[in-house]
């Protein structure tokens, strides 16, 4: 095993992915996806793929409606194992993601305990029965963008950065969240380029790639802006891509809005906000499988002294919750024990810089009252999963004695 693996680390990441997500979608039933915004995505690839565009609607993010639409187009249906298809590809490619990523900054051997985690973690798995969003597509794409970012970084390769700005377009235009994600990333790169301060050559070159980044994310995505400037009847009510706070986060009245979330009087906010998003773990309600337990409840009627009754599946399921929450939580210790113990540095700082805005954006969003019960913040987590498990591969490879062997790196 050990040499099928070192000889061919992506087949074995690739099988493990695959035969898990099989097994998962044999004992779990999809989800009914009805009520919620799968309808709209499915109706606009069905009408891009009748040449109707999108059929007149304004407030559109196409990211995940091409996906769809080029799913349909392939396979001529779009059946709910077409779906789960799709859905199975973007976890693997997530999964190789994660590989790559590993790989550019830790050893052979981390990347592998890093593809197979994410490859089989829970959270990852549960998210494929959600078909309402893009958000597999989005935290596939973002972190491809970031694999290819810090190859160029240690390359000075144009094509790695173009294709880097390319994928974070791609992944803006499928959740508008990462719109000024760009701007962590050039934030780092000129952080990281204080260690060529006296190459000037080498400053120059880097300055210019980071000059090509950002022009290939803008041009990705100004087609789409100047679509909705048409739709919107003019530049000034149009979003970049698919909502007005897009706009209004770079207006001083609203920068202020976010902005006070963070002050201390709104401490308590900030509070629940980090504890929603990073504490609670995303989509476990994928288990509830048709109950109508509320399962958040059962420990608060339980310290209160109420009695619960349970049937024999529901405790099980419960029990289950409670022990992935207990996975998520470990992910979490150990990924900020990597953090800390990891001597890469200035990789690490990027990661924080994507940790920093993202949250920022999040919570601060949550803060406007327009933004208030779109989305739970625990899914604006998800899209860290992949460099949470970085470190905290990091962590279990580099402390653990039983994978501290070297006789599968290279």
């Amino acid at each position: 095993m050990k040499s099928l693996i070192k000889k061919h680390p992506i087949f074995f990441i690739v099988a493990v992915a695959v035969v898990v997500r099989l097994v998962l979608f044999l004992l779990i039933q999809v989800p009914d996806q009805s009520g919620g915004d799968f309808y709209f995505y499915d109706h606009l690839a069905k009408s891009l793929l009748q040449g109707n565009g999108f059929d007149g609607e304004m407030y559109v993010t196409p990211g995940y409606s091409f996906f769809l639409m080029i799913l349909y187009f392939l396979t001529g249906t779009s059946s709910i194992i077409v779906l789960q298809i799709g859905q199975t590809i973007m976890g693997v490619l997530t999964a190789i993601a994660t590989y790559l990523l590993t790989k550019n900054i830790f050893s052979f051997r981390t990347a592998i305990v890093a593809g197979t985690m994410m490859a089989v973690w829970p959270t990852a798995l549960f998210a494929m029965f959600h078909f309402g969003n893009g958000l597999l597509l989005y935290t596939m794409l973002t972190t491809f963008s970031v694999v290819t970012f810090l190859r160029a970084w240690k390359s000075c390769s144009i094509v790695f950065v173009m294709l880097s700005g390319f994928l974070l377009a791609l992944a803006s235009l499928t959740d508008p969240i990462a719109l000024y994600l760009p701007v962590a990333f050039g934030l780092w790169w000129l952080f990281a380029m204080l260690r060529h301060r006296k190459n000037k050559r080498l400053l120059i070159k880097k300055v210019l790639l980071l000059a090509v980044f950002f022009f290939v994310f803008i041009l990705s995505i100004f087609p789409w802006s100047y679509r909705n400037s048409i739709v919107f009847n003019g530049v000034d009510n149009a979003p970049f891509i698919s909502k007005q706070i897009e706009k209004d986060f770079i207006t001083k009245k609203h920068f202020s809005s976010i902005s006070q979330t963070f002050s201390i009087s709104k401490l308590p906010l900030l509070t629940s906000g980090i504890q929603q998003m990073f504490i609670i773990p995303y989509h476990l309600d994928v288990l509830d499988l048709g109950t109508k337990i509320k399962y958040k409840q059962i420990p608060i009627n339980l310290l209160r002294g109420e009695h619960v009754e349970l049937s024999s599946r529901e405790i099980f399921i419960f029990i289950l919750k409670i022990l992935l929450s207990a996975v998520h939580w470990l992910l979490l210790l150990l990924a900020l024990l990597g953090l800390f113990l990891t001597r890469y540095r200035y990789f690490t700082a990027l990661f924080i810089f994507i940790l920093g805005y993202i949250t920022f954006a999040a919570i601060g969003y949550g803060s406007l009252s327009s933004y208030k019960g779109v989305a739970p913040l625990s899914e604006f987590f998800f899209p860290f999963l992949p460099f949470l498990i970085v470190y905290a591969s990091y962590t279990v490879t580099t402390y653990i004695p039983s994978l501290k062997s070297k006789n599968i790196d290279k």
